[in-house]
């Protein structure tokens, strides 16, 4: 459990499950080692109350926890809505510094000190070496992979 997160022993653990779909999934959840809540940008099923519950059990089942908002990514979903480009881009980081508050304020309201130690967005990840490698990765299987960028548009659709 991070240092700066303290539940007491009466405090009861959220009613979550989780259900790991591949190998390396079944392998990295029983390791308990780190969890990456994405918290999508325009989802009203991310409330306040949902965020601190999600919180509240996350921190008390992992070792490491963050919170990631897609913010950069909001700006293709909205330009695939119609919106012109900066339109898009004012409305995405609107909403996502929408996101990061209510997730502050949700980790502040449980007890966690320096919340902002546990957000992610997209700026986090341009400075990420590991994450720019894998995204790298990733765009070349798309192009080169038909069946790879079905899947990835069905996904999305």
């Amino acid at each position: 459990m991070p240092e700066s997160f303290s539940a007491s022993a009466s405090e009861a653990v959220e009613p979550f499950s989780a259900r790991p779909l591949t190998v390396r999934c079944q392998a990295a959840f029983a390791d308990r080692g780190h969890a990456c809540l994405g918290i999508s940008p325009f989802n009203s099923h991310f409330s306040a109350e949902r965020v601190a519950s999600l919180a509240r059990w996350a921190l008390g089942t992992f070792e490491r926890v963050h919170f990631f908002v897609p913010d950069t990514a909001a700006v293709h979903t909205l330009r695939a809505l119609g919106y012109a480009p900066d339109r898009a881009a004012w409305k995405a980081r609107r909403q996502g510094q929408y996101v990061r508050n209510k997730i502050t304020r949700a980790l502040s309201g449980i007890g966690v000190s320096e919340p902002e130690r546990y957000l992610l967005d997209g700026q986090a990840l341009t400075e990420n070496a590991a994450y720019g490698q894998l995204l790298e990765l990733v765009e070349r299987r798309y192009r080169e992979d038909q069946a790879f960028a079905r899947a990835c548009l069905e996904a999305s659709a």
